[in-house]
């Protein structure tokens, strides 16, 4: 027998999914919970083997937020996340946490059931679909770091001078600004700026910054 229970801040849907396998032999409803604390106290007092948990209900990753705090009280339950969402980020955050599958709400109520039984049996196989958005994230990661590591790099070729200046053009500092800053002339600035482009093998400031903020650089460099 295996023992489930929903949590989703819609209650009707848990409603829905509750009569949809209300006949079926194999399964046993064990409650439903419409918030990230009445879900844990659900896991609790009931102790589901299969949990299916909304991504969205607080906030839009309460439920990814939650994966470990429910796989914390119970270590053995599995967990299949829903979504109405076709979102890479959720989908790879949700498996990291620990999630074990992961469907959309619109699938029909046989295919969730065999995502149920598959998943308590141990003999879940990812969908492709899912593969593939698992596949590239993993690779969006692994270029962002390898961008991540070019660009750090580079900035070690800095002078101090062209460090700061580049630094201040990332917080949005005009050249002027910089120039006012540093109490220099702006023609001082432009040929810093010049030779950080030369370096970087850039054509712009503005975009070799765009570049940076898209990967937090200074935001980084400055935690450390």
């Amino acid at each position: 027998m295996i023992n489930w229970a929903i949590c989703d801040d819609a209650e009707y849907l848990c409603k829905s999914f509750e009569w949809a396998f209300e006949n079926v032999e194999d399964l046993k409803f064990m409650g439903s919970a419409n918030s990230a604390a009445t879900c844990l106290e659900l896991i609790k007092a009931k102790c589901p083997d299969i949990l299916l948990l909304d991504i969205q209900m607080e906030t839009q990753t309460t439920g990814i937020e939650l994966i470990p705090k429910v796989k914390g009280i119970r270590p053995s339950m599995k967990i299949i996340m829903l979504t109405n969402y076709d979102d890479d980020d959720y989908v790879f955050s949700a498996f990291v946490k620990g999630a074990d599958d992961f469907v959309k709400k619109t699938l029909s109520d046989v295919e969730i059931l065999d995502t149920i039984r598959a998943v308590y049996n141990n003999q879940s196989s990812l969908r492709a679909d899912i593969t593939q958005k698992i596949i590239s994230k993993a690779n969006e990661i692994q270029q962002q770091n390898t961008s991540l590591i070019y660009l750090i790099n580079m900035l070690t070729k800095l002078s101090t001078s062209e460090y700061e200046v580049l630094k201040m053009s990332y917080y949005g500092q005009s050249y002027k600004q910089i120039a006012e800053n540093r109490f220099v002339d702006v023609s001082t600035i432009r040929t810093l700026a010049s030779r950080i482009l030369k370096k970087f093998e850039y054509n712009s400031i503005k975009n070799l910054v765009q570049e940076l903020q898209k990967l937090h650089i200074f935001e980084y460099l400055d935690k450390r």
